[in-house]
């Protein structure tokens, strides 16, 4: 029951099943903890308690999910640095390869990113598909998350495993703000991915006639060619 309890947030109940003898760290099918539907849920009582009863910060779930990284991608803030304070891993990766700081990133919750930063958290790590956090707030489209990544330093001109940097991946999908941001940042213009086609050639191709602007304010070479020779 303790699991239910903490999914609820029910604290009285929770402390009900720890003095009960129920081990806080008991797992379910799914191999979760209490902690980690709690944090999952945003219950900031729940996890205080839990955390004072022993619970592990970075036990992990069927998926090498932590606590952490369910509080990070749900953008429970206050949560998240609770956790902290606990001192969890900073930088564990689930089966996917995404850290705490990607789960935030990935959906723009800039408190929570501002929280894993502070307390260390490496921001240019990748996931298996070469991915940065980075490249996800910028294909999410997060002006305010991709400015935050930036201001703590991250590697603009990385790439994915299929050769698409941060400023591709927003022009594909047409973010001007995130553009901009990137071409501030000092993000390469011209940067190709494995088909040797650029953020202005994805921007054109799709239509955003504002994001073509402002690649063009920041001084393209105008006529490159993909890898089949079309020039988009």
């Amino acid at each position: 029951m303790l699991h239910d309890h903490s999914y609820c947030g029910d604290v009285s109940k929770i402390r009900v099943a720890l003095q009960a003898g129920e081990a806080v760290d008991s797992k379910d099918g799914r191999q979760a903890t209490a902690l980690s539907y709690a944090s999952f849920e945003g219950h900031v009582g729940a996890v205080r308690v839990l955390l004072e009863a022993g619970a592990a910060v970075d036990s992990i779930d069927e998926v090498c999910t932590t606590s952490l990284m369910n509080a990070s991608g749900k953008g429970h803030a206050v949560v998240v640095r609770g956790l902290l304070k606990a001192g969890p891993v900073l930088d564990l990766k689930d089966n996917d390869g995404y850290t705490a700081l990607m789960h935030a990133s990935a959906s723009g919750h800039v408190d929570a990113m501002r929280a894993l930063l502070e307390a260390g958290a490496a921001v240019d790590l990748i996931d298996k598909i070469a991915m940065t956090a980075l490249m996800y707030a910028s294909e999410d489209g997060c002006e305010a998350a991709v400015r935050v990544l930036l201001e703590a330093g991250a590697a603009v001109d990385l790439k994915d495993a299929t050769g698409r940097s941060a400023l591709i991946l927003a022009s594909t999908v047409g973010y001007e703000g995130v553009v901009r941001a990137l071409l501030e940042a000092g993000a390469a213009v011209d940067s190709i991915d494995e088909a040797c086609t650029t953020s202005l050639m994805n921007a054109s191709e799709k239509g955003h006639e504002v994001v073509v602007r402002v690649l063009l304010e920041a001084g393209p070479v105008l006529d490159l060619k993909t890898t089949t020779g079309t020039r988009r």
